[in-house]
């Protein structure tokens, strides 16, 4: 029955959420209370989500690419991108909503040649020359220019041409 109704059963927990935010938030409380410290309920737990992958490999790796796909934008290229300079001991950090913002700014055109094509990140300054990973050393890049670029510097680009 539940199968059929979801929409419905996901609308009413919705509006039961709304309605009962201190209710949940009680209730949420008393539950990490009693099994934040418990142990055994940690390990049973666990136990029972590696039973699962290892019993649902390929359901669980199509969740996971799917989870890639959607969120690589927003999620998965930032952390990327954030790792990389933290390797690197850069300092800054720069968020989805930054790289959505320098490629409005950009008119969505490549900064070097100008053409309207997916931008891909690019450090003005590079990290390996001591540049951060701060909004104001990203410009975006066609892949093309951004792979002719690498850790050069713009006026070095620029020599070669």
């Amino acid at each position: 029955m539940r199968k059929r109704n979801m929409e419905q059963a996901r609308e009413y927990a919705r509006e039961y959420r709304r309605l009962h935010p201190d209710k949940i938030k009680s209730d949420n409380q008393k539950f990490h209370e009693r099994y934040s410290q418990d142990l055994d309920y940690r390990h049973r737990k666990a136990k029972k989500s590696r039973e699962w992958y290892h019993a649902n490999k390929k359901r669980a790796a199509a969740r996971q690419q799917q989870y890639r796909q959607v969120n690589y934008e927003t999620l998965i290229k930032p952390a990327i991108h954030k790792r990389r300079a933290l390797k690197r001991a850069a300092e800054g950090y720069f968020s989805a909503s930054d790289w959505t913002a320098i490629q409005n700014r950009q008119g969505h055109r490549c900064a070097h040649c100008g053409k309207r094509r997916k931008l891909t990140v690019d450090h003005i300054l590079p990290l390996n020359r001591g540049g951060s990973n701060w909004p104001c050393n990203i410009q975006g890049l066609c892949l093309s220019c951004n792979c002719s670029k690498q850790d050069s510097l713009e006026s070095e680009v620029i020599e070669r041409a």
